[in-house]
């Protein structure tokens, strides 16, 4: 993987922590209801799976690093 991809999915995994974060502080501020953190579980695990699906499910990597290792 490039430094550059590998840089932007690490800013994004920070990001994606601290609004996560950001958000529960919030819930527990507010006391919400145990549904609506149920809520906010589930989209946080969405936004995960959408921002970091690359990773878990990689595809052409093999090519890249092939081409990576002859440069």
């Amino acid at each position: 993987m490039k430094k550059s991809k590998k840089r932007k999915y690490i800013i994004t995994a920070i990001i994606w922590f601290v609004t996560m974060i950001a958000a529960n502080c919030l819930n527990e501020y507010l006391q919400t209801p145990p549904y609506v953190r149920g809520l906010t579980v589930g989209f946080w695990t969405i936004a995960a799976y959408l921002l970091f699906r690359d990773l878990m499910q990689p595809r052409g990597w093999r090519k890249d690093d092939k081409e990576d290792e002859e440069k």
